[in-house]
Formats: structure tokens, C-alpha cells, sequence
């Protein structure tokens, strides 16, 4: 009886057993498989990263499985480095007869890269009064106004002409870029690195400070009456922190978390602000500004002889450094936030109609 008890229990241990062993055998073989997949899809993946990183080439690719977060993009005008997931950067400028053209780089969480690259005169260039960037991000709500990050690199040059078929106090056209600073941002005034002899410390440190101070309170040269737009920015003096910008290249290099106005190389160009911000909240982190040293600066319109205005060009990039793009102007180059700047015009150191408008619509 015990026998005939037990014999059943040996059958059903041995069953057991060689149910394990053959489940273990599956389950090596999924995992053989899987592995096998997983290969193929990684052999595949990397198949498909690019040999050259020009704009066509990295649109859509993977920058973590391709390694190329650093790598620069050039778009024959303009260049950055590709940013990190979550970050973006973006890159303009302007011809000598008012030509735009911009370079945006954003990384999705995930790694995927988006490029757009415009031209003016392109299908997908944007002028309509008010607009945002083409490839901005949506909005947040602007409950806090007092505050402070795709690499933005906006990029000044000088104008064959500056007369105006709408005037400065008319015009209201203005365009604002996709992020805001939410929190308050210190920019450091290097007051040391590649500053012109004819410009002293105190005239560079005194003139920066005028120009955030303008465009907080919207100083015009209209008799436009306008309140605080709310934008706060703290500044101080250094001789450590520069712009993170590639001069020689026109390219924005890889952000430090510090915002900083220098001048410096920068040929071709009067000025270029690059702006690094997320692309999930739209929120700014950092903002350089290099003032070129190659060209004549004047300070005073008395003595101005075929020479830029330096409190002009600065009041221009720190509205790029505020989210303000360039402006589609109604066919003059007036406003301060104009893609180009003549010789000697000293209004662009006071906000025009569409400026005022502008850093409004962003902040207030």
C-alpha cells in the first residue's frame, strides 16, 4: 500500500522537476532571443546614425544612441551645439540687407533631435505681426512675471539703410520667442575680456544697466505711457565669467549656468546672444551676450563719425536675452529689436511702439 502510495509521488517529483528544467530551457531561449532582437535593433539603430551632422542628417535622430549631444550643427550662417534632452537652443541672424536666417536645436526627453533652419523669403519664415517663433514651444500661463534659459543665438549686423516706411512710435510689429525666465537672473558685465580701449569700465558696466533698466520700464522715445512690465534682472560686475559663444564661428557653445555679457570676437556681426532653455516648461536657464570688438563703437551722437551706437546694440541683444525676437518690421529698420542697425542711430536705445508691445505681451 505505502508502495503504491509513494510511486505516484516519485512520478509527479520527476514530472516536476522536468517541468522546471523545461521551463528554464524556455525561458533561456526567450532570453537568447530577446537578446538576439535587442542586438538587431541597436545594429540598426546605429546603422542609421549620421556620418555628418548637417541639418538634413540629424533631424529625427537619436542624440543619446547616436553620441552626438555636443556635436556642432552648422547651417553655412549660424552654429551650436546639440543640447542635452529636455534642452533646446536656438540661433539667428541677419544679412547686411535685412536677410534673417535662424537655427533652432531642440532635444526631446527622449533624445530625439528637431532643426529647423529659415530663411527669409522661405515658405515656412513667419512676419506676421505678434507672432511667435515658428518653432516655439506652447506657452506657459505668466502668472509670475519677475524672472529668468534653446540655446538662442540672436545675432546683430549692420543695416545698408535704415529709413522707414511705418515709423518707430507706429510700427507694432514685434515677435517673441518660445520661453520666459520665471526666475531672477543675474547677468555678470565682464568688464574685462576684449573691451575696446575707448570704452571705459564704467561707460560698458553703466550702459548694460540701462539697458535692462529700459525695457523693465519701457523706456520710449514715443511719449508711450507704460507701467513696470515685471521683468527683474540683477547684475554685477566680473572679470571671471564670459559669454559661452564661439566668436570666430558665430556658434553658442556649451552653457555654465551663468549669464554673462562680454565683448569679444565676433566678425561680420555687431551683436549675438545665445539662450539655453527647457523644452518641456519653456523655462530660461542662461543667456550670454558678446558684443563684437571689431567694430567702431560710439557713445555719444555728437561725435559719432560712421560709427554703431553701443547703448543701441546693447539694449537690442538684452531684449534678445528677455525672449524677444527679432521684429517683422513693416519694411523700415527703426524699431530696436530690427533684424539690422545703421551707423550712428541712437533711437534704438529707446523701445519703438512694437518693442513696447512686445516685452509686455511676454511679461506683463
Amino acid at each position: 500500500m505505502n508502495s503504491i502510495t509513494r510511486r505516484p509521488r516519485l512520478h509527479n517529483h520527476l514530472f516536476q522537476r522536468g517541468a522546471a528544467i523545461s521551463l528554464a530551457t524556455l525561458l533561456l531561449a526567450s532570453q537568447a532571443i530577446g537578446a538576439a532582437t535587442s542586438a538587431d535593433a541597436q545594429t540598426r539603430l546605429l546603422s542609421s546614425c549620421p556620418a555628418n551632422h548637417s541639418i538634413e542628417n540629424i533631424t529625427n535622430t537619436n542624440a543619446l544612441a547616436c553620441n552626438l549631444v555636443g556635436q556642432e550643427v552648422n547651417d553655412g550662417s549660424l552654429g551650436a551645439e546639440i543640447p542635452s534632452p529636455g534642452e533646446g537652443v536656438t540661433a539667428t541672424a541677419v544679412g547686411s540687407e535685412g536677410q534673417e536666417h535662424s537655427l533652432t536645436i531642440e532635444v526631446a526627453l527622449d533624445g530625439v533631435i528637431e532643426v529647423e533652419s529659415v530663411n527669409s523669403g522661405d515658405e515656412t519664415d513667419d512676419h506676421s505681426l505678434g507672432a511667435k517663433s515658428k518653432f516655439s514651444l506652447a506657452e506657459s500661463t505668466f502668472s509670475e512675471v519677475d524672472g529668468p534659459h534653446s540655446t538662442i543665438a540672436s545675432p546683430l549686423v549692420a543695416a545698408s539703410a535704415t529709413t522707414a516706411s511705418v515709423s518707430r512710435c507706429a510700427d507694432s510689429a514685434y515677435k517673441l520667442e518660445g520661453w520666459r525666465w520665471r526666475d531672477i537672473p543675474t547677468l555678470w558685465i565682464n568688464t574685462a575680456k576684449g573691451r575696446p580701449s575707448n570704452i571705459s569700465v564704467s561707460t560698458w558696466t553703466s550702459t548694460v544697466a540701462s539697458a535692462i533698466k529700459t525695457w523693465r520700464y519701457g523706456t520710449n522715445g514715443c511719449g508711450i505711457a507704460t507701467s513696470d512690465s515685471g521683468i527683474i534682472v540683477k547684475y554685477g560686475s566680473t572679470t571671471k565669467y564670459e559669454s559661452n559663444i564661439n566668436g570666430a564661428k558665430h556658434k553658442c557653445v556649451t552653457r555654465d549656468e551663468v549669464s554673462a555679457i562680454s565683448f569679444g570676437n565676433l566678425p561680420g556681426l555687431l551683436g549675438l546672444n545665445c539662450t539655453w532653455y527647457n523644452v518641456v516648461t519653456g523655462n530660461a536657464w542662461e543667456s550670454d551676450t558678446r558684443i563684437s570688438n571689431n567694430s567702431g563703437w560710439s557713445v555719444s551722437l555728437s561725435s559719432c563719425n560712421n560709427q554703431y551706437s553701443l547703448a543701441g546694440v546693447t539694449v537690442h541683444e538684452i531684449g534678445h536675452m528677455y525672449g524677444l525676437n527679432h521684429a517683422p518690421e513693416r519694411g523700415g529698420h527703426d524699431l530696436t529689436m530690427s533684424p539690422v542697425s545703421g551707423t550712428c542711430d541712437f533711437n534704438q536705445q529707446y523701445l519703438g511702439y512694437g518693442d513696447v508691445r512686445g516685452i509686455h505681451a511676454r511679461y506683463s
